[in-house]
């Protein structure tokens, strides 16, 4: 990504690349079957763990990223903050500062 370009260089190889985005920006709960066309295309994309990250780190708060919806990644960061902070307890005896 560069100040004239700010398209991630992970997009390139996104298997939803030239694909129309109505597809990824659908109902929230994952019942429409654009919704599981996006997941299903998020399945086979080599590069969808890179998509998921990008949308965690940018709180994105629309559409499927990386074969998830909002709420999913939302739950998804709490699982992980969950982990870190059990994690840090165990290693330290406490919960180490953000």
């Amino acid at each position: 990504m560069s100040a004239t370009d700010p398209t991630p260089p992970w997009m390139a190889e996104a298997a939803c690349r030239g694909m129309p985005s109505g597809i990824f920006y659908t109902d929230e709960d994952g019942k429409r079957s654009s919704t599981v066309q996006a997941k299903a295309i998020c399945g086979g994309c080599p590069v969808s763990k890179d998509c998921l990250t990008d949308a965690v780190t940018r709180r994105e708060p629309h559409g499927i990223w990386g074969g998830m919806t909002p709420s999913q990644r939302e739950r998804y960061t709490a699982t992980r903050l969950a982990i870190h902070t059990s994690e840090s307890v165990r290693r330290y005896g406490r919960q180490m500062a953000s």
